[in-house]
């Protein structure tokens, strides 16, 4: 799973503790970086961060990344 983040946004490093608190392991990749940036709608389809992408879909938004993350946990 890619964990799509902005530094320094809160709902970003809200995830990033959950993930680790739970330990699902994800990817974590900066949509901040310039590098990343250009890419994210035409390549994942949202710039929307936090989004976590896993193998068989995309979730944009808090509280979807959320709710995936805690139900990863408990798999």
């Amino acid at each position: 799973m890619i964990l799509l983040v902005r530094r320094e946004q809160p709902e970003s490093e809200e995830v990033l503790r959950l993930a680790r608190s739970l330990g699902v392991d994800v990817k974590v990749v900066y949509a901040d970086d310039p590098r990343v940036a250009p890419y994210l709608v035409q390549s994942i389809g949202t710039a929307v961060t936090p989004a976590l992408v896993t193998g068989r879909t995309i979730l944009p938004g808090l509280e979807l990344v959320k709710s995936y993350l805690v139900h990863a946990s408990k798999v």
